[in-house]
């Protein structure tokens, strides 16, 4: 782990300032004398001299100085997004793991601009590493409990409203049309998801999942797998389907909805010209 940090936090010194070039280590002495100065006078609550400080002591693997200061600066100032990486490496160094992935996730409030990019990189990947890491192990040990179980174990803990999409399957057609079927699955999980009534499950848990049980896109609406899909994943609905784009691009989508509590299966069929898909899609949500 402090091999992975050094590692991370040259790149974000690379990515984060106009030069790449890191200080002589005379120089950094003499500047983290300065930050101590500072620290112990009027600049106690500034929290980027906090900040600036706190990142020396972690790049010298000095986390016991670093956690203090990079908490502060933190605390100081939650909407600074690279007081909120750098705190986010002391956390995960310490193994508080849920603690640094909600820092992490700062990544999704940062701007656009081109200034930005290096640091929400880095923050994105850690955090899908993370989470990636904690919903592997969530879904093994649930999965275990169910094995465990057998026919005593009863899904209890599946809100009604909760619903899984998964990426719908591109069957046939024009190749270049492929990255439809992921396109469409996206769409609804972001139109679904401003319906305060419904919870969709974010598209990463549903990555995870497919990954360790070697799931296909349609797999998660069959019969034989839905249920353990809808346990291992507290959904009450999932929703899977195929998408194909003819010779006349002409596109043709079939949904379907499984409740995962019931068995039951709704089946969602529309077609149209190619030019008409956004406004398919949203007839279909």
């Amino acid at each position: 782990m402090s091999t992975l940090i050094c590692m991370v936090l040259l790149c974000t010194v690379a990515g984060c300032t106009s030069s790449a070039v890191v200080p002589a280590q005379d120089r950094v002495d003499e500047r983290k004398s300065e930050l101590v100065d500072m620290v112990s006078g009027s600049d106690s609550t500034d929290f980027e001299v906090l900040r600036e400080l706190g990142y020396i002591h972690l790049k010298e693997l000095n986390f016991v100085d670093a956690g203090p200061l990079l908490a502060r600066a933190y605390a100081l100032n939650p909407a600074d997004p690279l007081s909120r990486h750098l705190y986010g490496l002391y956390l995960e160094n310490e193994g508080h793991i849920g603690e640094a992935i909600s820092m992490y996730e700062g990544y999704r409030e940062l701007p656009q601009a081109r200034r930005y990019r290096g640091l929400r990189e880095l923050m994105a990947g850690r955090y899908t590493a993370l989470r990636s890491e904690q919903l592997r192990l969530e879904l093994i040990a649930l999965s275990d409990s169910i094995s465990a179980l057998g026919d005593d174990f009863v899904q209890t803990d599946s809100p009604p409203n909760t619903v899984a999409v998964f990426p719908i399957s591109f069957d046939g057609g024009d190749d270049r049309f492929a990255p439809l079927g992921r396109g469409l699955s996206a769409l609804i999980m972001t139109d679904l998801g401003h319906v305060r009534e419904i919870q969709v499950l974010e598209r990463l848990r549903l990555q995870v999942l497919m990954a360790e049980l070697n799931l296909s896109e349609s797999d998660a609406i069959e019969p034989s797998t839905a249920p353990l899909v809808g346990n291992l994943l507290r959904a009450r609905r999932v929703v899977g389907g195929h998408l194909t784009v003819d010779a006349d691009e002409r596109v043709a989508i079939r949904l379907g909805i499984r409740n995962t509590a019931t068995d039951e299966l709704d089946r969602l069929d529309a077609s149209d010209r190619l030019s008409e898909f956004y406004a398919l899609e949203k007839d279909i949500v």
